[in-house]
């Protein structure tokens, strides 16, 4: 299957069988990284306001972060900001879609953790659920890569890393 294919039918239906054939056609793809190396400086060029240098930046990415809630985001402010405003449009939808993935992949429990392709995913998701991470500590199970985050409450929410 083809990522945008994969991309496609995850948009029509969403479910987790679709969300792990996205996932899968996302890491395959020649520039997937998991470090979020590129955050730095995207936050350096939103925070100017140079959104063309934004845009190219994020866009020579893709598909590595397609699925990315803060690039996504990053890229509606930077089209808005350029006055193209359906294609602001259409990222924040894909921001949208992408949260909405994460939090959908699970509970956010030990059993059932939330499922992320970056770091990165972990705090959009948690920043849209009005929590705030107090600590975070990183287990290797069987394989799994899991990330326990403590938020400001004192519970524990628990993201694998696919």
């Amino acid at each position: 299957m083809s990522l945008q294919s994969a991309f496609s039918a995850y948009l029509d239906a969403p479910g987790p069988t679709r969300l792990a054939e996205l996932h899968r056609e996302i890491t395959s793809s020649h520039n997937f990284l998991r470090a979020t190396v590129w955050l730095e400086r995207a936050t350096e060029l939103a925070d100017a306001s140079r959104h063309d240098e934004l845009i190219r930046l994020l866009t020579r990415l893709m598909p590595g972060v397609l699925l990315s809630p803060t690039a996504h985001a990053m890229l509606s402010v930077a089209y808005g900001g350029i006055g193209e405003r359906e294609e602001s449009q259409r990222q924040r939808f894909y921001a949208e879609v992408s949260l909405e993935a994460i939090a959908g992949s699970g509970d956010g429990t030990e059993e059932r953790p939330w499922r992320v392709l970056h770091v990165a995913d972990e705090y959009a998701l948690l920043s849209s659920l009005g929590l705030a991470p107090a600590g975070q500590r990183s287990v290797e199970t069987s394989g799994r890569l899991i990330d326990e985050i403590t938020v400001s409450d004192g519970t524990q929410r628990w993201f694998e890393l696919v």
